[in-house]
């Protein structure tokens, strides 16, 4: 195996080539001849010739990443094609290449690879990638570095690509937020609570109309009374609020609380479609109302780009929806920090005479329990513990039921 040159390599080559030029101009000052001068000249071009073979064959140097299709959904394979060409006239003998890590591995390859590219050469690769999160992130040749040949220089590029890691849909087949006993109860409720809308039509009035619903100055333009037309709505007494602030945590759990957050969201929405009810889900980018008919692929695209970009915590958005809206009949809350306004926030919902549900994110039982103990057992408490899968949880199964 051909040995590679190292950072601490370069610095002694680079200190050798200095103290060599020193060397020869101390040899030529003190000696003169053509021959001295020669040697002096020598020791000068070549590093500076290496010096710019670096810079020419680094800027002629093609690197590229492609993904089809540039979204995955987040546990599957795909694969990743990154593309090598040396566009110069000069054969490339020591090319490093370092690819992203992190949340998208590609199957396979080291962390760090050596080629070699001659002129012309154009080199492809398929690699197959597995994708350990959900978001946006970039992968391909998170570094290229390219070296002289006498190891002394060195020039470094990039060769990456964006993918949107897509989340799960988990199709669950009960949710321990909504028993199974109540669900025909909750799915007949929600076809019969309305609330009335403008249809922005207008008609002639009839005895039995609503006189607040008269249109005056229609009215006067036709000369005949002309009233608002209202359709009915269903109204969603059903409201998830994920936490979808901005400020996650630090480190590699901001990814593991993401993913739960988003997921659960989906599953939630999920489960509620499938069996005809209507879910209002209230985000930082606004309220989505998600029922048999529709409004789900509208939550999946907000889940899958930029669901994490609001400020306000979950209690105000709740205590918001809830001054325009009305209260609920149940309130479901996922977040990765229970604080006293959140708690305050689900005690006002549970005195209205809605039921509140909170799925806490973390390691921290403490927290759980400070907040059972608070509420007086009045609130329903879920916890996702790291390492454990949010459809789990919600869908009330065991450590030992999900490991079997």
């Amino acid at each position: 195996m051909k040995e590679r040159k190292t950072p601490l390599d370069m610095i002694l080559r680079r200190i050798i080539a200095a103290l060599t030029i020193v060397a020869a101009a101390v040899l030529t000052g003190f000696r003169g001849g053509s021959a001295c001068f020669a040697a002096f000249y020598f020791v000068i071009l070549v590093p500076l010739t290496a010096f710019i073979y670096s810079r020419a064959a680094c800027a002629r140097l093609y690197t590229a990443c492609e993904v089809p299709g540039s979204t995955v959904v987040k546990g599957d394979q795909a694969v990743c094609r990154v593309m090598l060409r040396n566009e110069s006239v000069f054969p490339l003998t020591d090319v490093r290449l370092t690819y992203t890590r992190g949340q998208v591995v590609f199957e396979g390859a080291e962390d760090t690879e050596f080629v070699s590219l001659s002129s012309g050469e154009n080199r492809r690769r398929d690699m197959a990638i597995s994708c350990r999160h959900c978001g946006r992130f970039r992968i391909g040749l998170d570094r290229v570095e390219v070296r002289d040949f006498l190891g002394m220089f060195r020039r470094v590029t990039s060769g990456t690509d964006q993918i949107i890691i897509l989340p799960r849909v988990m199709h669950l087949q009960r949710l321990i937020i909504s028993p199974e006993a109540d669900v025909e109860r909750q799915r007949q409720g929600a076809r019969y609570r309305t609330t009335d809308i403008p249809d922005g039509q207008i008609k002639t009035y009839t005895p039995g109309d609503d006189v607040r619903r008269i249109h005056w100055k229609a009215s006067a333009l036709q000369g005949r009374l002309m009233v608002r037309n209202y359709v009915a709505e269903p109204r969603a007494e059903i409201v998830l609020i994920p936490d979808s602030r901005a400020a996650l945590p630090e480190g590699e759990e901001r990814f593991d609380v993401a993913d739960a957050v988003v997921e659960g969201t989906v599953a939630i929405a999920d489960y509620f479609r499938r069996h005809e009810m209507f879910l209002r889900v209230i985000t930082a980018a606004g309220a989505v109302t998600v029922s048999g008919g529709g409004g789900f692929d509208m939550l999946y695209k907000l889940c899958s780009d930029d669901f994490f970009t609001g400020a306000k915590r979950p209690h105000e958005l709740m205590r918001e929806d809830m001054l325009v809206n009305g209260t609920g009949s149940c309130y479901v809350v996922m977040t990765w920090e229970l604080d006293e306004e959140l708690l305050h926030a689900c005690s006002a919902c549970v005195d209205a005479g809605a039921d509140v549900s909170v799925i806490y994110i973390g390691d921290d039982e403490s927290q759980t329990i400070n907040a059972v103990k608070s509420s007086e057992s009045r609130i329903d408490f879920y916890q996702v513990f790291s390492g454990e899968d949010v459809f789990d949880v919600l869908g009330g199964i065991s450590a030992g039921e999900a490991d079997a």
